[in-house]
């Protein structure tokens, strides 16, 4: 894709995204309804300020990234498919299970390209995981895995209050990288049929708690569980330090992945390091250059929002 556009700098990855996508294609400018924000984000990155959403909407760009609030992905992306606009979207795809919905059908009549930041299915962790052990059934039947992603980001006061804004955020901690989690395990073991999960407010820090007026949880565990017998465990906090892990464990044999490396332990035999042989691009690479696995497309969108949604539901 050669010319792209940024819709909303709400989300704390706009920046992010501005730095990749300008690898493979150019970001021409930015709309952003919050004037005094598009004018900062514009000079920060040497990006063209668009006047109106309009002039946006009827520029030659081929697609666009949205990183408004979340409570607006379906406004926006609807009125981006009526442009006729490629789409690439930054997690959740929706805070409600009906607007997810609405979304995946628009797209679907649409024939346009589109795709969902859940960048850990595009690890090389996961696709390791997948194709070199499950795939090939060397841990026996699965009956456990757990995931566990988290950073000090409130204990430290480095979140926006925006981002404590249960209307426009749709919550804490679960909603917001409790789906990199959330999504590994729908892309490796599919939906659960049972959830549960445990929220707190768990900082001290006085700048976060002063912004998190609507007390959305920075830490939390959810419990799901499979008709088979698996149980999933997706741990995420913004008030911990430690690695990226995820355990998974069957009748036969273990594998985890923790501290940047992962390993496997077979019965009667040694615990061995696993060379990461199968990665992705990661799904903005994969949007640019357009070529996008089905994995971060409208379904896994709509998926993810509905674990979110059960686990809000039963708490």
């Amino acid at each position: 894709m050669k010319k792209v556009a940024l819709w909303g700098v709400w989300h704390v990855h706009a920046g992010h995204f501005v730095d990749m996508a300008s690898r493979y294609g150019e970001v021409v400018g930015v709309w952003e309804d919050n004037r005094e924000w598009q004018d900062e984000f514009c000079r920060k990155h040497n990006l063209y300020a668009y006047s109106s959403l309009e002039e946006m909407l009827d520029s030659d760009v081929e697609g666009v990234i949205v990183c408004t609030e979340t409570s607006r992905h379906k406004e926006v992306i609807i009125k981006l498919i009526e442009a006729g606009k490629h789409i690439f979207t930054e997690k959740v795809l929706a805070i409600t299970d009906e607007d997810a919905l609405e979304i995946a059908e628009a797209v679907k009549k649409s024939g346009l390209l589109f795709a969902i930041c859940f960048p850990n299915i595009a690890y090389g962790f996961t696709q390791t995981i997948k194709a070199e052990i499950l795939d090939k059934g060397l841990l026996g039947k699965v009956n456990s895995v757990r995931f566990r992603y988290s950073h000090t980001a409130a204990s430290e006061d480095e979140l926006p209050p925006h981002f404590y804004d249960r209307e426009t955020a749709g919550g804490g901690s679960v909603i917001d990288h409790g789906v990199h989690g959330l999504s590994v395990i729908y892309h490796l073991f599919g939906l659960p049929t049972r959830y549960k999960a445990m929220l707190s407010v768990s900082t001290t820090n006085k700048g976060s708690l002063e912004k998190n007026k609507d007390m959305v949880e920075d830490n939390s565990i959810a419990v799901m569980a499979y008709d088979d017998g698996l149980i999933a465990v997706n741990e995420c906090s913004s008030v911990t330090s430690g690695p990226l892990t995820i355990e998974i464990c069957g009748e036969t044999g273990r594998c985890l992945f923790t501290c940047d490396k992962l390993t496997m332990k077979l019965e009667g035999q040694d615990e061995v390091v696993v060379e990461e042989s199968a990665r992705m691009f990661h799904p903005l690479k994969q949007f640019m250059l357009e070529d996008i696995d089905p994995a971060f497309g409208v379904d896994t969108g709509v998926a993810v929002t509905y674990m979110v949604n059960q686990l809000y539901k039963n708490q």
